[in-house]
Order: C-alpha cells, then sequence, then structure tokens
C-alpha cells in the first residue's frame, strides 16, 4: 500500500453563471489518514470528494496528485453495477486475479452472504447494493477510499449493516479513507480528522473530537438530534469529555462515560 499525497492550491470551482461551487480551497491530504467530511447539501464537500478522486476537474487551481489507486463509491451505487451477477460484479474490480471465486472474500469482508453471488446487483435492498459497492471498491485494493453518504436514505436495520462493515474496514484498511456525510453522528469511529464544509468553502480541518460548536452550527439546524453536537455542547459548558467518548454513537454509553468522568 503506498502513501498517496494529493494537494490542491487555491483550487475552486465555478458553473457558467460565475457561482462558486467551491471557493478557493488549498489543502493537503494523505492517504493514511481517516477523513470524515460533513457538510450540509450544497456546501461543496461532493464538489471537493470528486476533486480528489479525479473525477471533475477545476475551474482554477492546481491539484498534484501522486501515484495510487483512488475508488470513490457513489451515493447511489447503482451507478456502480454493469454486471448480471454479484460475484461477477466484484471480479470486474480484482486485480491480476484470473478465478471469480477470489471474489468471495470481499463479500466477507462486508458481511455479505455468499448465497447472494447469482443475484443481479440491482435486486439487491439498499443496503446490500452499499455493501457491495464496497466490497467491488476493496478488490480494487485503492490507496484511498472514498465514501460519500454510505449511510443515507437507509432503514434502521441496513444502517446497521452497513455501519458495522464500515467500522471494520476503518481498522483494517491500510490506505486512506474519507468518510462523507450531512451529519456528525454518521462520523462516529470512522474519523480521526474532521472537514468541514460550508458555503462551498472549508471552514474547519482539525481533530475530530476538537470542532468548534459554533462551525458545528453552521452544518446542524438548532432542532436536529445530534450526540455529536451535544458533546460539543458538554466541553463548550466546561466539562471535561473523555477523548474515547468520541468513538462511540451510543447515548447510554456517553452519558456513563461522562458521569463516570464527573466522578
Amino acid at each position: 500500500m503506498k502513501l498517496l499525497e494529493i494537494r490542491l492550491e487555491q483550487v475552486a470551482v465555478t458553473v457558467q453563471d460565475a457561482r462558486p461551487i467551491l471557493k478557493p480551497t488549498t489543502l493537503t491530504f494523505a492517504s493514511d489518514a481517516k477523513i470524515g467530511m460533513l457538510g450540509r447539501n450544497g456546501s461543496g464537500k461532493t464538489t471537493l470528494a470528486r476533486l480528489l478522486s479525479g473525477l471533475d476537474k477545476p475551474t482554477a487551481g492546481k491539484i498534484t496528485r501522486g501515484q495510487g489507486r483512488i475508488m470513490h463509491v457513489l451515493q447511489r451505487p447503482e451507478h456502480h453495477f454493469t454486471q448480471d451477477a454479484v460475484l461477477w460484479e466484484v471480479a470486474g474490480y480484482l486485480r491480476g486475479v484470473s478465478d471469480i471465486r477470489e471474489g468471495w472474500k470481499y463479500l466477507d469482508a462486508v458481511n455479505l452472504p455468499r448465497d447472494l453471488e447469482r443475484i443481479p446487483p440491482r435486486r439487491l435492498s439498499g443496503g446490500q447494493q452499499r455493501l457491495l459497492a464496497l466490497a467491488c471498491a476493496l478488490a480494487a485494493q485503492p490507496d484511498l477510499l472514498i465514501l460519500d453518504e454510505p449511510l443515507a436514505e437507509l432503514d434502521a436495520d441496513s444502517r446497521r449493516l452497513v455501519r458495522e462493515s464500515l467500522l471494520s474496514l476503518k481498522e483494517t484498511h491500510q490506505g486512506g479513507l474519507i468518510s462523507i456525510s450531512h451529519h456528525p453522528d454518521d462520523l462516529f469511529g470512522l474519523a480521526e480528522q474532521l472537514w468541514v464544509m460550508d458555503g462551498g468553502e472549508l471552514v474547519y480541518q482539525g481533530e475530530w473530537q476538537s470542532c468548534p460548536l459554533d462551525v458545528l452550527n453552521r452544518c446542524l439546524d438548532p432542532a436536529d438530534a445530534s450526540l455529536y453536537r451535544w458533546l460539543r455542547e458538554q466541553e463548550s459548558a466546561g466539562y471535561a469529555v473523555p477523548a474515547h467518548a468520541y468513538e462511540s454513537p451510543d447515548m447510554p454509553t456517553l452519558i456513563q462515560l461522562l458521569e463516570g468522568d464527573r466522578r
């Protein structure tokens, strides 16, 4: 696994009416990083991700991208699918392997049952399609994996299954990982660093557990329920929140951690 470095220097994207989609942005990304990218719909986060992966080009500025393989898993996983069976879909991404059965280990890695191998990908449930797209990306052995809203529009059971696979992936994938979401609670356990986008601008780059509350509130409405914001509010109120509290999305666990710390 190579260390892939990507540098953006005053990179911007505008549309024909000169309206900025991404304001001039300078950053350096190294592919051993685990990034959570947060922002409202239309904040520019997907645009920035597509620039990093090479799917889009900027209208201004310079991108320097080192050698390495980048896989960008789109929010609509069906856009990836071209084959008539699950195993053939994974096999299409295998590198230097002639036996399609090698694809089984990638189905196993994302907890997709092998008995689905002959099913057409478009007949899978929404959660299963997300997992299949993830298995395909892993089969390509990427140095950087970009996941665009991997938990969006899933029911509770599907969210749980996909989230469990993502948490396992975060521990086992040696390369970089960028997880994109419009809600911070989706990033618990996945992000070590946080990028916050607002109005086409990168307004925060820093530690996951250190995002300023005023920056976070630019992404969330006052009525939005958020365990992550609750933790940031506790710290802003002067309570000492242990770092490991930011690894769990479970409210009872968080309350227990905080009560134990206050004693």
